[in-house]
């Protein structure tokens, strides 16, 4: 594929891209008013950006809470299911400080 090729492809993909989040935009114009997208549309791609990140291990969180949702502790568990370093409240707590 030639770089002019590459090019349109990729200007498409962005195209479309564009498209899908002004439909989105036009959709939330009834419901809210102009200053009120930031209230909806940050909060709610927080939330995307979580549950994409979040995404690929959430079948091995699900199946080891699954194993320890009866036990009175289980934040570790899920922690190390989910393959993401917990921090210590107190480095964080230190660090904010700082």
């Amino acid at each position: 594929m030639d770089e002019n090729k590459k090019f349109d492809v990729v200007g498409t993909n962005i195209a479309e891209k564009a498209t899908v989040i002004w439909n989105v935009a036009d959709m939330l114009r009834g419901p809210f008013k102009p200053h009120e997208y930031g209230l909806v549309i940050l909060p709610m791609t927080v939330v995307k950006r979580f549950h994409d990140c979040l995404l690929p291990t959430h079948k091995a969180v699900l199946e080891q809470y699954e194993k320890v949702k009866n036990f009175a502790v289980i934040d570790g568990f899920l922690t190390k299911a989910s393959g993401y370093l917990q921090i210590p409240a107190h480095l964080t707590t230190h660090s904010a400080k700082n």
